[in-house]
């Protein structure tokens, strides 16, 4: 499987590893996550002794609510993001086509992040990173 780098390189980043879900609900919208004025895919860093696909379901559930099933690979991107939190990285990411299954707002702990459902055409609009984007549009083609 081929991997995508999207972003402009950057010297000697950070590299982390990580994982994502394009969750989709019954009307074929896309969940997001807001931070700030930014957009993200539910996923992140993958804990040790996690596969991907425990670490998707893991951060969906902490910053959105919602347990997720029905995980499908999608494919594999990376991005350079050189003003991220944690310093210049490249961010080494696995994506996953999910289903979103029931919500318990009490398991949503990360409370700057607001899930919202968009369509696919809003989700392409959206101030969010490249690699995000490609992960929507494979799902939709």
């Amino acid at each position: 499987m081929k991997t995508i780098q999207f972003g402009e390189e950057i010297n000697d980043p950070l590299i982390r590893i990580s994982a994502y879900a394009v969750v989709l609900n019954d009307k074929d919208e896309v969940l997001v996550v807001k931070v700030n004025d930014a957009y993200h895919l539910p996923g992140g860093g993958i804990d040790e002794g996690e596969d991907e696909k425990e670490a998707i379901k893991r951060e969906t559930l902490e910053e959105t609510g919602y347990y997720i099933s029905d995980l499908d690979l999608i494919g594999k991107a990376n991005q350079y993001l050189p003003n991220a939190s944690l310093g210049p990285i490249n961010k080494l990411g696995t994506f996953y086509k999910a289903k979103a299954a029931s919500r318990d707002e009490s398991k949503s702990i990360e409370h700057d992040h607001l899930p919202e459902w968009v369509t696919f055409e809003k989700s392409q609009e959206l101030q969010m990173s490249e690699f995000y984007k490609w992960a929507i549009s494979k799902v939709f083609k």
